[in-house]
């Protein structure tokens, strides 16, 4: 089975939804800079060729960005689909293994892999038919805009600015139109994208579990349940059932639950599951009084009382209002207006949303809230997502970034070190950049980051610079033999202001700013050793523990590293290329032996930095949670990256390299940190405890 926790993780965090996301607001961008371009005051005639030449434009346009990500979007949702249901079977395996059966893994059944390709297949489809519908509808949306706004102006309604401003607002809150239905319902993208996601995995891996339980002779299963479920639903959920309906003691499945319709079990937007339950073996997880308990949960908001589900629609129209005013933004910069109004406007919704949480318990999804430009470069892994489990219920929240405001990052709370000059203020600027996009980061780590200036306590004749090198970054300090007074300290981080992807070098810059930091915290700032998270005994304890991969990490660990493999390939075979054009041009007279040598120090330079780039960025941060592993394990490595057993046998260097990939990783993939709270719940916390501390001295 998958949890309903599972099934929403999938739906909301999948990396296609992010990219359809993008695709949304870029569309809505375009579509405002071609408004912004028209000239309403021409002709008739003029004007009528003018707006054929932009819809064309437009709809060109809108065809090239879907045909942009296609091949990108089928690998992900192939990944999305065999990872939830792969997911899904292992869980029900588990049961039928302590029941004494011996199911046939799904690589190794001919029958499930048909399902699962089949799942696929109508999946890919449904996303086929949403991109080639989209083109038409969206170049209607534009159409429309552009009328609306060219009768506005040449009636003397409203001015041209107010037409176009208003043209944009109306697009950005429906957002890019996929299907209209003959009923006048239209679908949108951001949900539409979700839906196909949820649906689709889940229709899949209840098909495949079907089927396994009918291979190997189960009757009985057990439905899952989660509060705030809809009345409809909350009717059946929780209960067990039998699915030839000859168990006279149990209800008949398919009848109960609708199951295989668009309104029961596995339908549309459903987050229901099945698992096998055998008599005398299974244990019913929630008695009726529980379930009772959880389909008549109710909490309090503005006075009033609301059901759980009506709480939660509330919270799904504040999530769709923010998103709206994302994709608003987008568009009126786009078209070159003022976006300050919409700012505050998203400043309030969020405050809102803000507090119906904190007024309800609901647990604020921040992923849910974001627009295409929001968090790009901190989307989770669908293995990571899949693999984790509920924390608590649905009313609990799990996440301090549930109930915090998240603090600005600005160069000017940094210490002097990383703004004394032009060239290293834009560096520090663009880092600070990149933290503001991430809209889910750790409170309490974002705000030590945005003002740990505070902390600066160098000596005064200690000499510190800052360093943007290739490679070989670090917190380099020296200091005198005698007393092991503190000399000099060295920050060396990589380049993060070219052009592009720069994820892994943020991440990079993320993690040496929390040696930094740790540095910057030691016991006496005339020393250099004494460090604040060598001096944690919590700290030191939980690293000392006993500590195993989980399979679940492993399995991240093992697509990642592959993925990366990949990444470095793909520039290695081109700078082979270059190298082969270079050499040929040297044999053939084209370039002397000494511009070849020249050259070719060049090309192999640049390929080492764009291959360590491109890795980082495919890594995006499993990396650092593999180091923290393998601090934890001693050096023995559960993955390509880590610092090895040599460097690890010292337990201040363990305790100080999971402190600063705790640090990056709470900035720019915290997920990955709540994925460690799971199986390491005590070292997390002590790792909270030291950031609490440190938020504490800066305040």
């Amino acid at each position: 089975m998958l949890t309903p926790e599972q099934l929403a993780q999938i739906a909301d965090h999948a990396t296609v939804r992010k990219l359809y996301d993008q695709i949304q607001e870029d569309i809505i961008a375009d579509m405002a800079r071609r408004l912004s371009k028209m000239d309403f005051a021409g002709y008739t005639t003029m004007w009528q060729l003018q707006k054929l030449e932009a819809i064309n434009a437009e709809r060109e346009y809108i065809v090239q960005r879907l045909a942009d990500i296609s091949g990108k979007s089928k690998t992900e949702i192939k990944a999305v689909l065999e990872t939830g249901c792969s997911s899904a079977l292992g869980s029900d395996d588990q049961i039928y293994r302590l029941a004494g059966y011996k199911p046939t893994p799904l690589s190794e059944n001919p029958a499930l892999q048909e399902l699962l390709n089949a799942g696929l297949k109508k999946t890919l489809g449904t996303f086929q038919n949403l991109t080639r519908t989209t083109a038409n509808t969206a170049t209607r949306q534009f159409e429309d805009a552009l009328d609306r706004a060219y009768m506005q102006v040449t009636s003397g309604g409203i001015s041209y600015q107010q037409a176009i401003k208003g043209a944009v607002i109306d697009l950005s809150k429906q957002g890019v139109a996929v299907i209209q239905y003959p009923t006048g319902h239209t679908d949108y993208m951001d949900v539409a994208v979700r839906r196909a996601v949820l649906t689709g995995v889940n229709q899949t891996a209840l098909k495949i579990q079907d089927a396994r339980a009918d291979e190997l002779g189960c009757d009985l299963v057990e439905v899952t349940a989660h509060y705030g479920a809809r009345p409809t639903h909350a009717e059946w959920q929780g209960r067990v059932y039998s699915r030839s309906g000859k168990d006279k003691n149990y209800k008949n499945f398919y009848d109960a639950t609708g199951y295989g319709t668009g309104d029961g079990l596995g339908g549309w937007n459903c987050r229901h599951s099945f698992f096998p339950f055998f008599k005398g073996l299974s244990r019913q997880n929630y008695s009726l009084q529980e379930l009772h308990k959880m389909n008549r949960q109710t909490v309090s908001y503005n006075g009033r009382e609301l059901s759980l589900y009506d709480a939660t629609q509330i919270q799904r129209a504040n999530e769709r209002e923010i998103r709206a005013l994302k994709r608003e933004r987008a568009g009126l910069e786009g078209a070159g207006q003022d976006v300050s109004e919409v700012k505050a406007k998203l400043r309030d919704a969020q405050a809102k949303q803000r507090d119906l949480c904190e007024q309800t318990g609901l647990r604020r999804d921040y992923f849910r809230e974001r627009g295409g430009k929001q968090n790009q470069q901190a989307s989770p892994n669908p293995k990571i997502q899949i693999a984790r489990q509920a924390q608590a219920t649905g009313t609990a929240t799990t996440s301090k970034t549930a109930s915090a405001e998240l603090a600005q990052v600005d160069a000017s709370g940094f210490p002097s070190l990383f703004t004394e000059s032009a060239r290293v203020k834009k560096q520090t600027v663009a880092f600070a950049d990149y933290l503001n996009s991430i809209e889910n980061a750790d409170p309490t780590v974002r705000r030590i980051y945005a003002e740990f200036g505070k902390l600066d306590n160098l000596p005064g004749s200690v000499k510190a610079k800052v360093s943007y090198t290739k490679d070989g970054h670090a917190v380099n300090t020296s200091w005198y033999r005698l007393d092991g007074r503190l000399a000099d300290v060295t920050v060396k981080i990589p380049d993060v202001t070219y052009s592009g992807d720069i994820t892994g070098a943020a991440q990079t810059t993320a993690h040496e700013l929390g040696h930094y930091i740790d540095f910057l915290c030691r016991e006496d700032p005339q020393k250099a050793a004494g460090w604040i998270t060598t001096k944690s005994a919590d700290l030191m304890d939980a690293v000392r523990g006993e500590h195993t991969v989980p399979p679940e990490i492993q399995s991240l660990f093992k697509v990642t590293d592959e993925k990366v493999r990949e990444a470095g390939k793909s520039v290695i075979e081109e700078r082979r290329s270059k190298l082969d054009a270079l050499r040929d041009s040297w044999y053939n007279g084209g370039v002397s032996f000494k511009d070849y040598q020249k050259a070719r120090s060049k090309i192999i330079g640049e390929a080492e930095l764009l291959t360590d780039r491109a890795q980082r960025n495919v890594s995006n941060g499993v990396g650092q949670l593999e180091d923290i592993y393998d601090a934890l394990v001693g050096g023995s490595r559960p993955g390509m990256y880590g610092h090895g057993h040599d460097y690890y046998r010292d337990y201040n260097n363990r305790v100080q390299e999971i402190w600063a990939n705790y640090c990056s990783l709470s900035l720019t993939r915290p997920d990955l940190i709540d994925e460690l709270r799971k199986h390491e719940p005590t070292l997390v916390q002590a790792l909270d405890n030291v950031a609490a501390e440190i938020e504490k001295r800066i305040l």
